[in-house]
This record gives C-alpha cells, sequence and structure tokens, in this order.
C-alpha cells in the first residue's frame, strides 16, 4: 500500500529490512501517525514523510517509536511537516530532513544522534532530547519553544550532549510567566553562518 501508516494499538514489528514502510524508488515516503501502541524499528532504518500523532493538545498523548535490537543505533528520519505527542526510545539516531517542520511535544529520551538538515525542529511543551548523545544542525532552526509550556522550566537538551553548527540556528524562546533556563553541551561551530538566539516571551 502507499497511504499513510496509522498505528493506534498493540505492538508493529518491522521485519522486511530498512524502509519496511515502503519508500519508492525515487525517495517518495509515506506518513506515519504513531497515536497509540509501539513501533519498533527492529534494527532497521526507516524514513518516513510527516511524524505526526492524532492527539497533539498535551505531550505525552501518542504511541511510542523504539528499536530494542542491539547492535548499532538505527536511523529514524522524517522529512514532511507534522506534529507528534508520542516518545522517541531506545536505541535509534533521529533525523528530520528538508524545508519543511517537525514538532515534538514529549520528552523523548533516545539514545543516539539528533540531526537537523534543513527546515525546523520545534521542541514544545514537553519536549525534549534527554537522551540524544549529540546533536547536529546543517542549516535548519532548532526551537527551543518554551513560550505556552505547562511545566514552565524544560531543559530540552541534554546537556552533555555536544552541538555541531553549520550554518544552522538555535533559538531558546522563554516563558514569559516565570523563569526559563536552557543548559547545552559544547558548541562547535563549523562554516557557515550560525546563530544562537535567546528571547523572553512578552505575551
Amino acid at each position: 500500500y502507499t497511504g499513510t501508516t496509522n498505528i493506534n494499538g498493540g505492538k508493529v514489528v518491522l521485519n522486511g529490512g530498512n524502509n519496511t514502510i515502503f519508500v519508492n524508488a525515487v525517495g517518495g515516503t509515506q506518513s506515519l501517525n504513531v497515536n497509540n501502541g509501539i513501533l519498533d524499528l527492529n534494527g532497521n532504518n526507516q524514513t518516513v514523510n510527516a511524524l505526526a500523532s492524532n492527539n497533539t493538545a498535551l505531550g505525552g498523548t501518542g504511541g511510542i517509536i523504539t528499536n530494542t535490537a542491539g547492535g548499532a543505533a538505527v536511523m529514524f528520519r522524517t522529512v514532511g511537516n507534522g506534529t507528534f505527542a508520542g516518545t522517541l526510545t531506545g536505541n535509534l539516531n533521529f533525523a528530520r530532513a528538508g524545508n519543511t517542520t517537525t514538532t515534538l511535544l514529549s520528552n523523548n529520551d533516545y539514545t543516539g544522534a539528533t540531526y537537523v538538515r534543513g527546515g525546523t525542529l520545534n521542541l514544545q511543551q514537553y519536549g525534549q532530547l534527554s537522551g540524544t548523545s549529540a546533536v547536529s544542525n546543517y542549516f535548519g532552526v532548532l526551537n527551543l519553544d518554551s513560550t505556552n509550556n505547562p511545566a514552565v522550566d524544560v531543559n530540552r537538551l541534554n546537556a552533555a550532549a555536544p552541538i555541531t553548527l553549520q550554518g544552522g540556528t538555535i533559538a531558546f524562546l522563554g516563558f514569559n510567566g516565570g523563569i526559563s533556563t536552557q543548559n547545552m553541551g559544547a558548541v562547535n561551530v563549523l562554516q557557515g553562518a550560525s546563530v544562537i538566539t535567546s528571547t523572553r516571551n512578552t505575551v
């Protein structure tokens, strides 16, 4: 099939090799909605279009994407526009690519690296990358957005994870109703116009 994959409960284990969820010969991808239940990558790399879940009013209300296989971390990549209130966890790397926007609303504690390759990655509400081993931002935008955060002060990045910027932007958007802070790991700036900003919300 070539439509959207919806997971509403139970557990789906990918067992057909890399890109078990169909990717065509020219790189066309399917969207993935994980509304409840578990998607286990099972040692396979997977690229999808939009990564989303139906209930995006609050983080922690979507399903789980994980990799239970041992060995090297696999790559999970999204290239479309989507908002995901579930959790990315386990032995995997996460990448978002293309001129699109991905919004994460929950604490994602996967232990692999994070890649932003163009476009925008928003971390909102409880959105965190608390377990990532490294963050690389190549000509994209990483928004650490606490302007409407129920927990008010959330450290959105693993403070021990080194950050690489190449023409990338990191924007910290603070909460107007209280103290907002953000701790980050060592930042390595490569060639290109990279920007780090901090702004307090005034709404």
